[in-house]
């Protein structure tokens, strides 16, 4: 029996690695592209956590989290950096793909350079 008991501990034991937490967003950098958080698990707050997986690139795919609200933050090869892996709630999401970028709000969606030519208004 303690055998079986050593396997259990030993099998649940961590390895000091942390995969994946859960957070609240504390606040938002929209021009560094990164969010201060604190973990549920009440450990210390992670502070500058990566909204994208390459921070010097200019194009790509981000969302930015209501502060408030939840976010799993996931760990890169020994824990040193983490990047937000998913949002509760989203304030704004902003895609650039080459020299096309679109955001998304509350406020509706702005493409630039807008994709269609204005269209004239039919006069009845």
């Amino acid at each position: 029996m303690a055998d079986l008991r050593n396997i259990i501990r030993e099998l649940a034991k961590t390895d000091g690695e942390t995969v994946a937490l859960v957070c609240t967003v504390d606040a938002v950098d929209e021009k560094a592209r990164t969010i201060d958080c604190t973990p549920l698990n009440e450990g210390a707050p992670l502070l500058g956590v990566n909204l994208q997986a390459n921070q010097g690139a200019n194009y790509g795919f981000w969302l930015y989290p209501e502060v408030g609200s939840f976010v799993i933050v996931g760990f890169v090869a020994d824990g040193a950096a983490g990047v937000v892996l998913s949002t509760e709630k989203i304030k704004q999401a902003e895609v650039v793909i080459g020299d096309t970028s679109a955001v998304m709000d509350a406020d509706g969606c702005r493409i630039k350079p807008p994709i269609c030519p204005p269209t004239s208004t039919p006069t009845i």
